[in-house]
């Protein structure tokens, strides 16, 4: 009898320590499930995260091309107004030039050396005399530019003579 009931206590005990590891495994089960579906959620957030990664890499990038392009285009905008400077001085410079000598008109010739007439006429060495034009800009001043007027006979005398045939040759 002692060993029947030894062994009713060992199938008992048995019995007990198989609920107990049945009740364990529906608990580890249970927290496997909780476990999956946090890793569901870790690696959904991890994906937002990193497309908000990329996405914030491609606008850094996106902003970079931007201010490169733009960068670009103010440096071709600087040169093409350094050279269209260029470009308007050169032919404001051409434009002053006397067309029998070449000499620029803004500056006396440097064979004659004087001025000749009123203060706002200029006589070249090939015998052309330029006028300055006194423009009535802000200060009334002369605009420093310089027109060219028709070639003038050779002055004969210093009399009336000679102012004759210069207001005539024009």
């Amino acid at each position: 009898m002692a060993s029947r009931l030894r062994v009713q206590l060992e199938a008992g005990a048995t019995e007990y320590y198989v609920s107990e590891l049945r009740v364990r495994a529906t608990d580890a089960e249970n927290k496997l499930e909780e476990l999956s579906r946090r890793h569901a959620a870790l690696e959904t957030e991890f994906e937002t995260m990193r497309e908000a990664k990329e996405a914030a890499q491609d606008r850094a990038a996106e902003s970079e091309r931007y201010r490169r392009e733009e960068q670009r285009a103010k440096e071709e905008a600087l040169d093409a107004n350094t050279k269209m400077r260029a470009q308007i001085e050169r032919l404001t410079d051409e434009l002053n030039r006397c067309v029998t000598c070449g000499r620029s008109p803004l500056r006396l010739c440097a064979r004659v050396g004087r001025e000749w007439g009123t203060s706002s006429q200029r006589r070249l060495a090939c015998g052309l005399v330029v006028v300055q034009r006194a423009s009535k800009d802000a200060g009334g001043s002369s605009s420093g530019r310089a027109r060219s007027a028709q070639p003038e006979l050779p002055q004969l005398g210093a009399g009336q003579g000679g102012e004759r045939k210069r207001r005539a040759a024009r």
